[in-house]
Formats: C-alpha cells, sequence, structure tokens
C-alpha cells in the first residue's frame, strides 16, 4: 500500500470550519467540511491508525466519521480487507472533489480574514476645515505612533460642519466646532477650546496685534453655507454680511485686501496663518469647544478606538490649540 501526506489537517482547523457544508447529494443534508477532511487524511494514509495520529483523534470517532460520510452518500469508499484498506472507484473520485472543495473553502476563510483585517485598519476622519486647527495632522501622527497598522483618510467636511457627516456614516468619526447638540447616539471627546477673533487686513504701518479701530466698522465677511454668527454659537444673531466667500481662503484673500473683516477663531488662525492677516481677540464672546465625534455604537470598533485613544493622549499630553 502506498501512502501520502500532502493535506497537513490540524484539530483547529477542523473545528474551525465544521459548520461549512462543503458537498450536497440530492434528499440529503450538507457534508459537514470536517468529514470531508477526515475522509482525505485516511483517503491519503490508507490506514486508520495513521490517519487518527494525523487528526489527533480517537479510532471510534474517525470510524464512525467515515460510515456517517458513507452512508450520507450512499456508496463504500474503502475497501476495508484483510490485507488493509484501498480506496474504491467513488473514494478515488470524491478525493479529487474533496481537495477542490477544502482548496476552495481556505481561499475563502483567508480572502474573508484579509477584508477584514483590512477593514479594521482603515479609519475615515473627517475635519471641520479651518475649524480643526492642527488637530488633524496631530491625530495622523499620534495614530502612527501608538497603532502603524491603522490607515487614515482625511475628509474635509466643510467649515462649521455639524456632525451629520458622523450620523450618516460619510465618515468614521470627526474633529469638529462648537455644536448646538449632541445628536443621539453619538459619543464626543473635548479636545480643546478656541478663543473667537476678527481677521483683519495687515497693513504696512501695523506694528503689530495692537487693536485695530476700524475692525468695528469694517464690512462683514462671511462663507457660504456657514452661519453668519459662526463661530460665536450662543451670541446676538449677526446682521446679513456684506461679503460672501465661496471658502475660507477666500475670505481671507478678502480680509487681506482690506475689504472686510471676518469672525473665525483662533484654531483657523492656526491652520491658515498669513502674513497680510491679523487676528484681533473679541472679549466676552464665548469659546468655541473643538471636539472628537463619533457613532457611540461603533465606539469600540478597533480604527475608531485606536483614534479615541490617540487624541486622549493628545489631550493629556499636548499643548494643542
Amino acid at each position: 500500500m502506498m501512502a501520502t501526506s500532502s493535506t497537513a489537517v490540524t484539530p483547529a482547523d477542523g473545528e474551525r470550519c465544521a459548520p461549512l457544508a462543503g458537498l450536497a447529494t440530492a434528499g440529503q443534508n450538507p457534508i459537514d467540511v470536517r468529514l470531508l477532511r477526515y475522509f482525505i487524511v485516511v483517503a491519503e494514509e490508507l490506514h486508520f491508525r495513521r490517519a487518527t495520529e494525523r487528526l489527533c483523534i480517537a479510532q471510534p470517532p474517525l470510524s464512525r466519521a467515515i460510515k456517517s460520510l458513507e452512508a450520507r452518500l450512499g456508496l463504500e469508499l474503502f475497501d476495508r480487507g484483510s490485507d488493509g484498506v484501498s480506496l474504491t472507484y467513488p473514494g478515488s473520485v470524491l478525493l479529487g472533489h474533496s481537495r477542490a472543495v477544502l482548496a476552495g473553502h481556505a481561499n475563502l476563510v483567508n480572502e474573508m480574514d484579509a477584508l477584514r483585517n483590512d477593514h479594521r485598519a482603515r479609519l475615515t476622519l473627517g475635519f471641520a476645515g479651518a475649524a480643526a486647527g492642527l488637530w488633524p495632522t496631530a491625530l495622523i501622527r499620534q495614530i502612527g505612533l501608538s497603532h502603524p497598522e491603522v490607515s487614515v483618510r482625511l475628509v474635509d467636511i466643510a467649515i462649521g460642519a455639524d456632525a451629520s457627516a458622523v450620523e450618516r456614516r460619510a465618515v468614521d468619526i470627526a474633529v469638529l466646532s462648537s455644536p448646538t447638540e449632541f445628536p443621539a447616539g453619538l459619543a464626543h471627546l473635548v479636545l480643546t477650546k478656541s478663543p473667537v477673533l476678527i481677521a483683519t487686513a495687515r497693513r504696512p504701518r501695523d506694528a503689530g496685534p495692537a487693536r485695530d479701530d476700524r475692525a468695528s466698522t469694517a464690512p462683514t465677511i462671511a462663507i457660504r453655507g456657514v452661519s453668519s454668527n459662526w463661530p460665536a454659537s450662543g451670541a446676538v444673531p449677526a446682521p446679513p454680511p456684506d461679503i460672501v466667500a465661496s471658502s475660507y481662503e477666500e475670505a481671507l484673500d478678502h480680509v487681506a485686501a482690506d475689504n472686510g473683516k471676518l469672525l473665525t477663531l483662533a484654531t483657523c488662525a492656526q491652520r491658515h496663518a498669513r502674513l497680510d492677516v491679523k487676528h484681533l481677540p473679541l472679549p466676552g464672546i464665548p469659546q468655541a469647544t473643538i471636539y472628537l465625534a463619533w457613532r457611540a455604537a461603533e465606539g469600540s470598533a478597533y480604527a475608531t478606538e485606536a483614534c479615541c485613544s490617540a487624541a486622549s493622549a493628545l489631550v493629556v499630553g499636548c499643548d494643542i490649540q
């Protein structure tokens, strides 16, 4: 008798794959992959004792498994004679198909594992444009240090954006500025407080951040799609703006050209510093809250948890504005 051992099977493999159907015959239930694995080993060894050693099981359960497989198929797979065990013709046919089934199953398991691992290591980090300041950069850097396997994709969800992008799953987690309220189902972490400022043109005669008398009378500039009262949440509603810019950068261009003033945040000034624009404080205006928001039900998701952990470390040990 000739024995081969090209297919190694461990008990862990058998337990892992037992629920998956490998074959089905007319009028019968599908056959467990576990039975096919047992069959392959016996067919390769052509010796039940050696097969039990490879499978790490006792001989009675193995014999019952083979008989169960034969009963389900209605075919004898082995000739059991005084001179040993040999494959019948149906057994030889089944061996080829069984190897193909198990190879396909192994590929399926590997591909699903790869997809799962790839998905769990991806994070879409949204940020409210300039209002996010340097936090997106700091978070990416910290995640890279603590969880280098996590790949981060940045999505600018626009300055003044609320948490709707997180709610509708456009992003996994987001750095936002002061919300009016937190929608149900969202969790959040306060990252910092940011003072509200007025951006005005820095003229050649300006000697620094001293008070500019024109700031109170200059035309107001707002950004399209953003409340004209942003970011002074809770303050008295602002009058309609004199100029509406299509982006924060365009608004700064108007400011630098001395066309008007722009209500903004210290985080915005930090992210978009310009030599031709200066920022003046606004005493009495509540500071804006910069926070991290995510779907509470997914707080244990691997990549989201990695981002939250990185943010917590930054809040404790860093002076990011």
